[in-house]
Parts: C-alpha cells; structure tokens; sequence
C-alpha cells in the first residue's frame, strides 16, 4: 500500500521496489510539484563506513559526468538514519518494468539496446569507470526510444544481483571492466530466451 512521508523537499507517494538491496519509491518535491523517483539506500549499508564514503564519492562523480546517458542523481537527503538519493522521473522506465508488460521482446529491439548498452559501457570504461550493476533494473528506456545508465557505483559489494554477477566477483576477485561485460550477456540472454542461463543459487 502507499504512504506519505516527507523526506527533505519530498513527499513519498508510492512504494514501486522493494527488496533487501534497493528501495524505490514515487515522489514529489512539496515545492515545485516535481515528479521524482528516490532510492531509499538501506540503513544497514549506510552504517558501512566504506562503503559509506566510496557512495558518497560516486554520487557526486556521477552527478557532474557530462555523458548525456547518464541517470544522473538531482539531490540526496540524509534522513531516517539513511539516505536518500533522487532521480527525475522523466529519466525514462527500467528495462525491467517493460519485461513485465511484454511477452517477449522483438529482436530488432533486442540488438539495438544491446548494442546501445555496450556502447554506453565502452564511453565509461574509456574513462576507467566501472558500473558494477548491469541489470534490467538499470538500464532505463525513455520516451524517445533511448536507452540510459543508472545506479553507477551505487552497489554493495556485499549484496550483488547474483544472477548478474561475474563467477570472479562473488569471489571478491575482481571487480572491473569485464564484469560489466558478463552482466550485459546475462541481459542480452535473459531478453532472448525470457529467462536467465542458469540458477544463481
């Protein structure tokens, strides 16, 4: 069910992911009746004080990138012993809520976000910057056919999407480019076959 709840500028609307990595909730700024999407970063990741700070430092890389397929964070509130990070909405939808309309993706579609998605990937990694959550749920679609680029960096290593993660990286191994690159095949297979190329557990 839905709630209120004002955090910063914001008022919460709407629930729309949950799940013990990520909290997502429709918003809109009480001022300008701006609509938004906050991700509710969870308590217990907060209280990693490495994490905490390698966070705090992507945001605010990711927020001043000058590729225009960035999703790129407008404003992060602390509050609640949490935080907050929020996105606009007119960003586009995640790959993963189309999936959940459709039956099955035509292949002209398939290739060209592959393609797109690799080539968003090739522009970060030029700049020595690694995603490290390739996913449906962070690769959005806007209303003009495009594809963008969401939650760079903003994974624990602790709890990765282990149906994307590399073999190497659930070993705490590695953690670079190639990763990003195993994760975009498990998209690519997933949008294919309409489901995933082995059991994650």
């Amino acid at each position: 069910a839905g709630f209120d709840r004002t955090v910063g500028n914001y008022t919460i609307s709407r629930e729309i992911v949950w799940s013990d990595r990520e909290i997502w909730f429709d918003a809109v700024h009480s001022f300008l009746a701006r609509a938004l999407r906050v991700q509710l970063i969870p308590h217990r990741f907060i209280r990693d004080p490495a994490y905490k700070e390698r966070l705090r430092n992507k945001l605010k890389m990711v927020a001043n990138l000058d590729l225009p397929f960035v999703v790129r964070p407008v404003d992060a509130v602390n509050a609640l012993a949490s935080l907050f990070v929020v996105y606009d909405r007119e960003d586009g939808v995640p790959l993963a809520e189309i999936l959940e309309r459709v039956r099955s993706v035509p292949p002209p579609v398939i290739s060209a976000v592959v393609l797109r998605t690799a080539e968003m990937l090739a522009a970060l990694h030029d700049r020595e910057i690694v995603h490290t959550d390739i996913r449906p749920e962070t690769v959005y679609c806007t209303r003009s056919g495009d594809i963008r680029l969401a939650h760079i960096g903003i994974l624990h290593p602790d709890y990765p999407a282990q149906e994307f993660t590399a073999p190497e990286l659930m070993q705490k191994k590695y953690s670079g480019k190639s990763a990003d690159v195993y994760a975009l095949g498990v998209v690519t297979y997933l949008l294919c076959a309409g489901k995933f190329p082995f059991d994650a557990k």
